[in-house]
């Protein structure tokens, strides 16, 4: 080998470590080549924290599962762009939505809640509690002027566990207003509403799930339990479907159970019956 020729190759080879040094440190921060824009970009993350363990899917990929300890998941390294992403787990209903993933950032979900398909339900031989219900519903025109409601069509309303948003329902529409500022995904400003969801039902009841991002909506013969987050689409799970006009159900977020009592219709004087006679049962999600 000729020096001329040893001295190119030294050469190369110093262009080349700093080459895959560059490609590397980039890899490292971040970046990634589209292949579609032909440049180098920053990469997104997703990460998601749910209420159990769970599998999770990126475009029907199997990407790993929660951790052990505190249920979370994150992926890092991903092109700007839409996915699918799902959270399943065995006897539960599958949570999903489309993401859009943006250059450097991170889209966070905190609050995934994945709903038994089958809920086990415990008899109460009390009237205690359906009584304690009964005489807590609120005069609903007192009680609205109180938050700034809107004066007209507003069927029911319920505050947050931390006081720092109000949901409401019209006959079909879902709204929540923020007290205070929001700092984690979605940010929201205080004296900012917003429109969830429109329904076709009507809707007659709604509770605050004690996480502050879901609630529960008596909509015709139907309990539902509904996401406020609308990033992506919103997951909703039927708990209870055929339901008797006269049936009551609610969610108490103290005891964090749903209360179920069929076949009502007895005034708040007659809730306290005998042992086995009030036809209650509760459930916990």
């Amino acid at each position: 080998m000729t020096p001329k020729t040893r001295k190119i190759l030294f050469y190369f080879s110093i262009l080349a470590f700093f080459l895959m040094g560059a490609l590397v440190l980039s890899f490292a921060l971040g970046f990634r080549y589209d292949f579609q824009t032909n440049r180098l970009i920053k990469t997104g993350s997703i990460v998601v924290k749910a209420n159990v363990s769970a599998k999770i899917y990126i475009d029907d990929q199997l990407e790993g599962e929660t951790s052990f300890f505190d249920s979370t998941f994150s992926k890092k390294n991903l092109l700007p762009g839409k996915y699918n992403l799902k959270v399943q787990k065995e006897g539960y209903h599958t949570w999903q939505k489309d993401v859009d993933v943006e250059e450097g950032l991170v889209s966070y979900f905190e609050s995934v809640f994945l709903v038994k398909r089958e809920l086990k339900e415990e008899v109460i031989l009390s009237g205690e509690i359906l009584e304690k219900h009964l005489k807590s519903q609120k005069p609903l025109p007192e009680a609205a002027a109180s938050f700034n409601l809107p004066q007209k069509g507003v069927v029911d309303f319920s505050i947050s566990s931390d006081g720092s948003s109000v949901v409401w329902v019209t006959s079909h529409e879902v709204w929540v207003s923020w007290n205070k500022d929001i700092n984690y995904q979605p940010v929201r400003k205080a004296g900012e509403k917003k429109l969830v969801t429109r329904l076709s039902g009507s809707v007659k009841k709604v509770y605050w799930h004690k996480n502050g991002s879901h609630v529960f909506l008596r909509l015709g013969a139907e309990f539902l339990m509904l996401e406020t987050d609308t990033r992506g689409g919103i997951n909703t799970n039927t708990i209870y479907g055929n339901l008797g006009a006269k049936d009551i159900v609610w969610y108490d977020s103290d005891l964090d159970r749903i209360f179920k009592y069929q076949n009502s219709g007895l005034p708040a004087g007659q809730a306290g019956l005998p042992a086995g006679q009030a036809g209650l049962t509760a459930a916990e999600l």
